[in-house]
């Protein structure tokens, strides 16, 4: 599925979540954060690494990458890990989910 990766985050009343005054939160953030930390006590394998890698190399490549059902269950896994946030997690799942994608971002 083409994810659009450079969509805002929205809170609970559909309104950007804000990370500074001038920049919003976007999946792309969300995305390289989960796959690019680890949480206490937290080993992640070889294979792990690897296809944390190349995850985010693909977001990073395009705008739209095409994320497969695998790969977007082990990117909700790792959010689920690394975000304490109800909001992240909760908007994860319906972000990542197979319906039509809300627009994006052009930054």
């Amino acid at each position: 599925m083409k994810v659009q990766i450079k969509t805002e985050v929205l809170d609970y009343e559909g309104k950007p979540i804000k990370v500074s005054d001038t920049e919003n939160l976007v999946w792309r953030t969300v995305v390289s954060n989960a796959l690019n930390n680890v949480v206490p006590n937290e080993v992640l394998t070889g294979e792990q690494k690897a296809r944390c890698y190349r995850i985010t190399q693909k977001i990073y490549d395009s705008n739209e990458p095409d994320l497969t059902v695998e790969e977007r269950s082990f990117v909700l896994e790792r959010i689920e890990k690394v975000f304490n946030s109800p909001l992240i997690c909760g908007k994860s799942k319906e972000f990542f989910e197979e319906k039509q994608q809300p627009p994006s971002v052009d930054k």
